[in-house]
C-alpha cells in the first residue's frame, strides 16, 4: 500500500520527446520532395540554424514528412501513372504544336509534308538513342511527340485530299 502511495506522490515525469537536428529534418524534407527552395538553400549552403527552430517547429516539420511518405505509400503508384500521362500529354501536344505551325509558314504544301516527316524521321533516331540510354520518360514523350506529328500530318494530307 505505501508503494501505491508513494508511486502517486512521486509521479514520473514525462521526459521532454527529442527531435532530431534540423538539418536530419530538413534533409529527409529534401529526400522526400517536400522541402521549398528556401529550406533546400539553406541546407545545402550550411545554413541552417538549430536554434531558430523550436520543439513545436521541428514536430511541425516531422508530421509533414510523416504524412508525405504515408501519401507516398498510398498514392506512389498513381503518381507515377499521372506523371507518365502528362508526359505523353506533352509529347503529343508539342508535335501538334509542330506540325500546326508548319500551316502557317512560307512554304509550299508538299515542303510542309516534307518538314514534317523529315522531324518524323530525326525524332526517330532520337527515340532510338534514347533507348539505348534506358531513359524511358524520353522515350515515352518523343513517341508521344512522333504520334502527335503523325496526327497533324494524316490532317493535313487529309485536308489537302491526299488520303482518303
Amino acid at each position: 500500500m505505501t508503494e501505491l502511495i508513494q508511486a502517486r506522490i512521486h509521479k514520473p515525469q514525462k521526459s521532454k520527446k527529442v527531435f532530431p537536428s534540423i538539418e536530419e529534418i530538413v534533409k529527409q524534407r529534401i529526400e522526400i520532395g517536400i522541402a521549398g527552395s528556401a529550406e533546400s538553400d539553406l541546407y545545402w549552403g550550411g545554413d541552417l540554424d538549430e536554434s531558430e527552430y523550436s520543439d513545436e517547429a521541428k514536430e511541425q516539420l516531422l508530421a509533414e514528412v510523416k504524412q508525405a511518405e504515408a501519401n507516398k505509400r498510398q498514392f506512389g503508384n498513381l503518381s507515377s501513372v499521372l506523371i507518365k500521362k502528362s508526359i505523353s500529354y506533352d509529347g503529343f501536344a508539342k508535335g501538334l504544336i509542330f506540325a500546326s505551325g508548319r500551316t502557317s509558314s512560307p512554304i509550299t504544301t508538299q515542303e510542309m509534308i516534307e518538314v514534317i516527316e523529315a522531324q518524323i524521321a530525326v525524332f526517330n533516331d532520337e527515340k532510338n538513342h534514347a533507348r539505348k540510354q534506358s531513359d524511358q520518360n524520353r522515350v515515352l514523350w518523343i513517341a508521344a511527340y512522333i504520334n502527335g506529328l503523325e496526327y497533324g500530318l494524316t490532317k493535313l494530307k487529309k485536308a489537302l485530299g491526299k488520303t482518303k
